[in-house]
């Protein structure tokens, strides 16, 4: 089992870049690019990719979408990529991934991720770790929820056993064509199965 949180590059992007929160320009975004410190990013297809939607100079667009490609860089890509890999070449294993939508309420302040930052890295801590429960906070429920998934998953290699929700692998075994499938971790929507989802990534 693997996954990421909606917003992984939030939080870890402001940490590691401070500039990234004054990000204003195209030509602002190319330079903090450029102090990547991974060798040979193709800096203009990357500007391209991920300014497409942002209004020019606009500085919370620029700066989250500098979120988001550190967030891919630095977490998503390399996590979905690995469980993909995973999946096809053992396609006798179970492997499944999550994408987390849920905010956390207790964490977030403490590790200053900010509501702006929406759902940093490590906001399913408190939920995977029953500390919702021990706090007797609004979670409690969904904390369980989760607990019971993890556990399953490690007893049995599935998740979803014993419940009424759908989590399919994230990629099914002897499909020609696989279609990824990831599930949305969100109280609010314990149901949603996200189909190739990072296929744009």
């Amino acid at each position: 089992m693997a996954g990421v949180m909606r917003n992984e590059g939030s939080m870890l992007g402001h940490m590691e870049y401070p500039k990234s929160d004054s990000l204003k320009t195209k030509e602002d975004f190319k330079s903090l690019i450029k102090a990547v410190t991974i060798p040979d990013l193709d800096v203009e297809k990357i500007t391209a990719f991920y300014l497409t939607d942002v209004v020019a100079n606009s500085t919370n667009g620029t700066k989250h979408a500098f979120w988001e490609f550190f967030g891919d860089i630095a977490i998503t890509c390399p996590t979905y990529l690995f469980a993909k890999e995973f999946a096809q070449n053992s396609p006798k294993n179970n492997v499944y991934f999550y994408e987390w939508t849920h905010p956390s309420s207790l964490l977030s302040p403490l590790m200053g991720c900010s509501q702006e930052m929406g759902v940093c890295h490590a906001a399913d801590i408190e939920i995977v770790f029953g500390m919702s429960v021990l706090v007797h906070s609004k979670d409690a429920d969904f904390s369980k929820s989760v607990m019971q998934m993890w556990t399953n998953f490690a007893k049995n290699g599935k998740p979803m056993d014993g419940t009424s929700y759908k989590w399919p692998r994230l990629i099914e075994s002897g499909v020609v064509s696989p279609v990824t499938k990831i599930k949305e971790i969100n109280p609010t929507k314990p149901d949603t199965i996200l189909d190739n989802f990072f296929e744009k990534t």
